[in-house]
């Protein structure tokens, strides 16, 4: 469905459910080479840059990734601090461009 609506001009918007933000790698296509998650953020805000996301979006969608869910253990740390300090950090970005220096990008 994706690839026949981005063949018409492309989707204005995609909707996952809320276990692809907690696991991301569901997407992997590889079962044994399953990438960092580290890289699987950084992928994300790739996309959404790409796609002109809003940073208000795209920082909601990162918290949710960071956060995790039911049955959904997420790493300790992120990018070298505890990942709850890293998600309250993220909170206070005010761009896109913040967000992806905050990422190393």
């Amino acid at each position: 469905a994706a690839e026949g609506a981005a063949s018409k001009g492309g989707p204005s918007g995609i909707m996952i459910a809320r276990g692809a933000l907690w696991n991301p790698s569901i997407f992997c296509r590889s079962a044994t080479a399953v990438p960092p998650y580290e890289e699987m953020v950084r992928s994300y805000v790739r996309a959404a840059v790409r796609a002109n996301s809003t940073y208000q979006n795209c920082k909601w969608v990162l918290s949710q990734m960071l956060a995790g869910g039911i049955g959904v253990t997420t790493p300790a740390e992120f990018m070298g601090v505890s990942t709850k300090v890293y998600n309250r950090e993220l909170s206070t970005m005010k761009s896109i461009g913040a967000i992806c220096e905050k990422l190393g990008m």
